[in-house]
């Protein structure tokens, strides 16, 4: 298992953030705190989150081998976008 390149978003305000692990929480991922690691079903994500900056780091460190890095990303930054969208 393989990870992936972090992205970076700007302009995440705590409700997006919010947002962000309840969507992860449905695919059993605990999002807790501001920063942190977590996992579920052979994926491992970590993300820091700078709320003075408005900025949210977002990785996946781990993930089945038969998951392309560009499709794994390509879903995160759906969500977040999403997540971002939706807090405005």
């Amino acid at each position: 298992m393989a990870g992936c390149a972090a992205d970076s978003f700007t302009n995440f305000s705590p409700a997006a953030f919010k947002c962000l692990a309840a969507k992860a929480a449905k695919y059993g991922v605990k999002i807790e705190g501001d920063s942190g690691s977590a996992g579920a079903s052979g994926f491992t994500i970590s993300w820091n989150y700078d709320r003075a900056g408005s900025k949210l780091t977002i990785q996946c460190t781990k993930k089945p081998i038969i998951f392309g890095c560009g499709v794994v990303r390509s879903q995160v930054k759906e969500q977040v976008q999403d997540c971002i969208a939706s807090s405005k």
